[in-house]
């Protein structure tokens, strides 16, 4: 499974729930999503968390593993 780059595009968008899919990247435009407070990336593919996401986790996102 992929997702979208435009995933950017939800701006006010501040729970996200990724787990169990078979992930092995998230698009940098991850990035965009200011108002993400949760993002739950458990059960998937990665070898390491992406960088994209460690910025927004250094914002204060609670990142869910």
């Amino acid at each position: 499974m992929t997702i979208p780059d435009s995933i950017g595009d939800m701006l006010m968008l501040k729970n996200l729930n990724l787990s169990n899919n078979k992930l092995k990247n998230i698009p940098k435009t991850i990035e965009n999503l200011y108002s993400l407070k949760s993002l739950n990336i458990k059960a998937n593919h990665w070898i390491t968390i992406p960088e994209n996401v460690k910025k927004l986790e250094s914002e204060g996102l609670e990142l869910i593993l």
